[in-house]
């Protein structure tokens, strides 16, 4: 079976830069596939590469990928395609800034960006934006380990008004199975969601401004971890407006 590796220990200055930038203990991620070989782009390599090595459980956390064999082809072929290019410095720096950017370039990958882009060839982790996704990030994503410890009245406020927002929308949610009968319709349900993902973005981003300095680290973290989730769905159902707009 596929898995992703994450490297949990720091051996270099710039991956103990990568941990405190991104707030975790993985400095690296590597996709292994099931003959042992496993591929990424690595800063001390100085770009893609294949690898043929053995990983020391001590160092590294290992999470499978669920995928058939035909899959597991298909992402060695991406893979095999993407193999030489450079590492993109810059794009790991701007995969955990506080705005809804992505540094994307074409000829460059770096470790997390390039595991993403790989498994979305099977439809995996569709909607992320691979340049957004730090090797924390991604274990984060992977795990499902979305904490909320709320420790503050502001933050208590913003999780209370998320919800709100996220209830008044259910019954808009229920019906997107039958949505693509009705174009107009479609569109309509896609600019609510895109208000609503603006409104918990901007709501989100406002409460990170107006946080004391000595707000404790992991609820801050919390906070940014919301905040990067709720850009990225806006950018993905801007997205999807533009295409059904270019359909009909």
């Amino acid at each position: 079976m596929m898995k992703i590796a994450f490297r949990k220990k720091c051996h270099t200055i710039y991956s103990r830069i990568i941990c405190f930038w991104t707030f975790g203990k993985y400095s690296h991620s590597e996709l292994v596939f099931s003959d042992g070989k496993s591929f990424s782009a690595d800063e001390s390599d100085g770009g893609t590469r294949w690898k043929d090595s053995i990983m020391d459980p001590d160092e590294w956390d290992f999470i499978d990928i669920p995928c058939n064999k035909t899959q597991e082809k298909d992402i060695r072929k991406f893979c095999e395609g993407e193999d030489g290019l450079r590492y993109d410095m810059i794009g790991i720096g701007f995969s955990f800034l506080p705005i809804p950017i992505g540094w994307q370039t074409a000829e460059k990958w770096f470790c997390s960006e390039i595991c993403v882009a790989a498994l979305q060839q099977i439809g995996y982790l569709v909607g992320y934006t691979p340049a957004r996704i730090s090797p924390n990030k991604l274990y984060k994503i992977l795990k499902n380990e979305r904490r909320f410890r709320i420790k503050s009245l502001p933050l208590t406020a913003a999780m209370l008004t998320l919800a709100f927002l996220l209830l008044g929308s259910a019954s808009t949610f229920a019906h997107d199975c039958g949505c693509l009968e009705n174009p107009s319709r479609y569109k309509r349900e896609l600019q609510q969601k895109l208000d609503m993902a603006r409104e918990n973005a901007e709501l989100l981003s406002n409460l990170l401004a107006s946080m004391p300095a000595t707000e404790p680290t992991d609820t801050r973290e919390d906070v940014l971890e919301e905040y990067r989730y709720w850009s990225d769905r806006w950018e993905s159902l801007i997205i999807e407006i533009n295409k059904s707009e270019r359909e009909w």
